[in-house]
């Protein structure tokens, strides 16, 4: 399975959360993926690369491609307007 996440990967759209998610999941078959430009320092990112594969940013028409790929989005976002995902 493959949980995913499209957008800025930072404190505001909740890549803690997602992170904590991966842990608890740690040994099963799920994968997780966030897509999208990292906005943490490099304590942080590194951390999240041992449970989460961190993409990076890609072109709108890619960012799609990946949601198509997801089996589940999860968008643990904790300050949202309006999302474009």
């Amino acid at each position: 399975m493959l949980v995913g996440f499209v957008g800025a990967v930072g404190l505001r759209k909740g890549a803690p959360y997602f992170l904590e998610v991966a842990r608890r999941s740690r040994g099963s078959t799920v994968r997780f993926v966030m897509v999208g430009p990292v906005q943490l320092p490099e304590a942080a990112i590194k951390r999240m690369s041992e449970s989460v594969e961190l993409v990076g940013r890609v072109p709108r028409n890619q960012a799609v491609a990946w949601l198509l790929k997801f089996d589940m989005l999860l968008f643990p976002s904790t300050c949202e307007g309006s999302a474009a995902v």
